[in-house]
């Protein structure tokens, strides 16, 4: 009798998980790592079978491609990479829960580089300097310390896996020193929300369990 193993191809380490995609019959989609020598790709992939699944998955890839400056993969069209070859997974992570909110079919276009702060009822404004570097400043403030301004400056630090400039308040930066606009402008729409953004991931982690492909929704 001969016996047949099916083999498993390896897609990378899991960083991120929906496990229930309200916009496709609650498949779970995660998003998984794989480092290479041209700098390290993200996967966008699903173990479900329903139908849809597959046209879901490059969807969500498509969202994280233009809303997060992503460049897709020859390859493959659910594999995703920064320009700069760099991880910044933190970033990413963030870029695929975004896109996966998205019904399938919305209309995708990179976010503008401010945000509108009910708070303050005015806008919260980035600007690039070149070389990864960023100045965050609330309109009509220029000039003037600003305490909503630093509250962005820290969101786009825990959720964009940025850096606070030394010696600045209102300044982040990529340790890659390139830009990433698209990603900024993305990470910006949440930066205002800091502590909801992060108790949201944390919340995630602790369901992120994921199933094995056999009791997946199927």
């Amino acid at each position: 009798m001969i016996v047949r193993t099916r083999r498993v191809k390896p897609i990378g380490q899991r960083i991120e998980l929906v496990p229930m995609d309200v916009h496709c019959g609650d498949i779970t989609l995660g998003l998984y790592e794989q480092a290479g020598d041209a700098g390290t790709s993200f996967l966008v992939h699903t173990y479900s079978s329903r139908d849809g699944a597959g046209r879901r998955v490059r969807y969500v890839a498509e969202a994280m491609s233009i809303l997060g400056g992503m460049d897709i993969s020859r390859g493959s069209d659910t594999m995703l990479r920064f320009p700069c070859g760099r991880a910044h997974r933190v970033a990413c992570r963030r870029i695929f829960l975004e896109s996966a909110k998205l019904g399938s079919g919305s209309p995708l276009g990179a976010r503008p580089l401010r945000v509108f702060d009910k708070r303050k009822g005015r806008n919260i404004e980035v600007a690039s300097l070149g070389s990864g570097q960023y100045v965050v400043r609330s309109a009509g403030n220029e000039g003037t310390h600003d305490r909503r301004a630093a509250v962005a400056v820290l969101g786009l630090v825990k959720l964009g896996d940025m850096e606070a400039v030394p010696g600045t308040s209102d300044r982040v930066r990529f340790d890659c020193d390139t830009s990433h606009d698209a990603a900024v402008g993305l990470l910006l729409t949440r930066a205002l929300e800091v502590r909801a953004a992060l108790r949201e991931i944390e919340s995630r982690a602790a369901r992120g369990v994921l199933a094995a492909p056999s009791n997946q929704a199927l």
